[in-house]
């Protein structure tokens, strides 16, 4: 059984629809800007703004949950312009989000010992986390604004950051096999501009400041995609998914653990098995500026890869930012563009994401043309 991409939805800084991000991304087009977060750069004795890529018509005047519903509700309505109204086909979701207690994750990064103890002190929250409820609250608040008449159907949910729509797909691809959905919407929603995740990313050193320009840029977005079987959609696919993997790795980034790898190499090694077109390794990595992945980065291409000249890298963080648990389907929505216009450099691709906990995740997508 073959499942199928058979329509997208995106909202983020370079637009309010998947079409225009991806073609203002092709174009090499960016839209950071000063945010109005400040802080103090103790090394130039100035006060410096953060830079980020914001969704500035839409999540103005939102925070927190409220944000992270707003663009859901955009990021779906995109979706439904080229799928008719979602409640009416009922599909099952499955959601990658961020967590509500990642802010106190990481103490082992924070320099301040006052923050750090603070922060060690607030983890334990993060016990009482429902990541389900959290996700369901944050749908059926998407659903109210686009006045579906259904309550709608969320069978997974994850916080894993980076490599959580990697595992949506999985879940997704599991319930495919086993008959239980017919139709699914995956993707993730995400924001790391409110002042909170801010100022963890500036406590933690991973923010790039003049200070810190190995650091990240921080920006946020929600992407979707629909996923039916082959046999059963009316809808020509415009990609297949031929494969997931997730593995964890022995360390964590944001436990100040030193970058091995093996994990990203393995799910490298397993998820290229099944690339259509072995001339070209065609990559779309969640890269985004930080040393650790960098560095994990290249202690896993020697392992995998025999030539770096045999690859061709795409940084979707370089056009939109460090959009987290909403980048795999950033991604996702990139590569099924690419295939649609016809300037997708290879017949398929890997999409490698690097949590910045343990989880390594691979996604193989190939062209939709194959099967037409």
């Amino acid at each position: 059984m073959t499942v199928a991409i058979t329509a997208k939805g995106m909202v983020a800084s370079l637009g309010l629809d998947a079409h225009t991000c991806c073609a203002a991304a092709r174009a090499g087009l960016m839209r950071s800007e000063e945010l109005p977060y400040a802080f103090n750069d103790i090394w130039n004795k100035k006060v410096e703004y953060a830079i980020g890529h914001r969704v500035t018509l839409v999540t103005e005047g939102f925070e927190g949950p409220a944000r992270l519903a707003r663009l859901m509700e955009c990021g779906l309505r995109d979706l439904e312009s080229r799928t008719g109204r979602l409640d009416q086909i009922r599909p099952a979701f499955y959601l990658s989000l961020p967590s509500r207690f990642r802010t106190v994750c990481g103490n082992e990064l924070v320099a301040d010992e006052e923050i750090r103890r603070q922060m060690t002190q607030t983890a334990g929250q993060a016990s009482s986390e429902r990541p389900y409820e959290d996700a369901a609250r944050i749908l059926q608040q998407a659903a109210r604004a686009l006045t579906w008449g259904v309550v709608p159907s969320l069978r997974y949910a994850t916080i894993s950051g980076h490599t959580g729509v990697a595992e949506a797909v999985s879940a997704a691809l599991a319930d495919f096999s086993s008959d239980s959905v017919n139709n699914a919407v995956v993707g993730g929603v995400d924001s790391l501009l409110d002042e909170e995740t801010l100022d963890w990313l500036q406590q933690t050193g991973r923010l790039k400041t003049s200070a810190v320009p190995s650091g990240l840029l921080p920006g946020e977005a929600a992407a979707f995609v629909l996923l039916q079987r082959t046999d059963l959609s009316r809808t020509p696919p415009q990609a297949l998914i031929r494969s997931t993997h997730v593995l964890r790795e022995n360390g964590a980034f944001l436990q100040g653990d030193p970058p091995s790898g093996v994990a990203l190499s393995e799910v490298i090694r397993e998820t290229v098995k099944n690339l259509t077109d072995s001339e070209r390794v065609w990559i779309i990595t969640d890269q985004n500026g930080e040393p650790y992945r960098a560095q994990d980065w290249g202690l896993a291409v020697p392992r995998v890869l025999a030539s770096p000249r045999d690859s061709i890298l795409w940084y979707p963080a370089v056009s939109f930012g460090d959009t987290s648990a909403a980048s795999g389907a950033v991604a996702i929505c990139l590569a099924v563009r690419s295939f649609e216009r016809h300037y997708a450099p290879s017949n398929s691709l890997l999409i490698l994401s690097s949590a910045d906990g343990t989880t390594r995740a691979a996604m193989c997508l190939e062209s939709g043309r194959t099967v037409q």
